[in-house]
């Protein structure tokens, strides 16, 4: 090697500042990328956690209203039995009134007896003494 190939030791300490320069922001950029990572982190760390809290406190609403439910079967004997004719009732007065709406469509108003809809049923418990 000659003298002439090696550079100034103007220009290379020129270029040494400008690479150490480059190799700062690049330091800085890594250092905000990674502040706003854990900064993101924690916020869904926050969110995970509100979010468990949540699904404990619906799944226990839940398992109090089935136990409570458990508890009001236990204590009235034939409720289920009672609901389902109840449901039943409900559907089969719907039925009633559909049909006597389409005979009544048939009918003339003025022969047809049943031109009204039948008032809603109204279930009243008996009082528990």
């Amino acid at each position: 090697m000659s003298d002439n190939d090696l550079p100034e030791p103007d220009n290379l300490a020129r270029e040494h500042c400008a690479l150490m320069n480059a190799y700062g922001s690049v330091q800085r950029r890594c250092s905000r990328l990674l502040d706003e990572q854990a900064r993101q982190l924690r916020a869904q760390d926050r969110e995970l956690m509100r979010l468990r809290a949540a699904v404990i406190v619906r799944d226990s609403a839940l398992l109090w209203a089935q136990q409570q439910q458990a508890e009001l079967e236990a204590a009235l004997p034939g409720l289920p039995t009672r609901r389902a004719l109840a449901r039943r009732v409900d559907a089969l007065v719907d039925r009633v009134q559909a049909l006597l709406r389409e005979r009544s469509a048939w009918m003339p108003r003025e022969r047809s007896p049943w031109s009204q809809a039948l008032p809603p049923v109204v279930y009243r418990q008996k009082a528990q003494p």
